[in-house]
């Protein structure tokens, strides 16, 4: 908790000082320990201080052995906004290929941060062999802003026939959230949902 800390108090500090306490944050990013390490990872996070230094600092743990760290790493780089997507091919990476749900959940959280700057890496997600990794990509393209996600609504439309339910909601959903104007894919939402889904 005191490694963690660290990072929401150089966001308080003068640029020297703020300085010397990313720099032990860093230190701690090579600890033994992994949960030095996500605890180091976390804090850098929070001080959303010198993007470039701390985001690299971080990208070595997207590989880390302790899936605890990579979720971590993966979290803080959200925590940089679009400043982070620069490592969107590496987040979507984990998205699809991680074993630890955990880590799967903040690549979700963390494209979701990235916005638009995320969408075309994720647009192969809606083809991919684990359901996870298709909700994730029709989430995340759903939450777009309007006049960027009306463009995938032929792809929402084709998930209405998946075979999972939760990626079918999530299509739903994304549909639904379309602007008015959008009448004849709203529609495909009631027409495509079975009787079980529409409820």
């Amino acid at each position: 908790a005191s490694i963690t800390a660290l990072g929401s108090l150089a966001v308080k500090c003068k640029a020297r000082e703020q300085d010397a306490m990313l720099d032990t944050l860093c230190c701690f990013l090579k600890d033994s320990s992994g949960t030095v390490r996500a605890s180091a990872a976390t804090g850098l996070g929070l001080s959303g201080a010198r993007a470039s230094y701390s985001l690299l600092a971080l990208v070595p743990l997207l590989q880390d052995s302790d899936g605890r760290a990579r979720a971590a790493a993966v979290k803080a780089l959200g925590a940089f906004g679009p400043a982070g997507a620069i490592h969107v091919e590496a987040v979507t990476s984990l998205l699809i290929h991680d074993d630890i749900y955990e880590v799967c959940e903040a690549a979700l959280e963390t494209l979701s941060k990235f916005g638009k700057e995320a969408a075309g890496h994720v647009v192969p997600c809606l083809q991919h062999t684990r359901w996870e990794a298709r909700e994730a990509a029709v989430k995340i393209l759903g939450q777009l802003p309007s006049e960027f996600a009306h463009v995938y609504a032929e792809d929402f439309a084709k998930c209405l026939s998946d075979d999972t339910m939760e990626v079918r909601k999530a299509a739903a959903d994304a549909l639904l959230r379309l602007p008015c104007g959008e009448f004849q894919a709203k529609t495909l939402v009631l027409i495509d949902l079975s009787g079980c889904d529409s409820q």
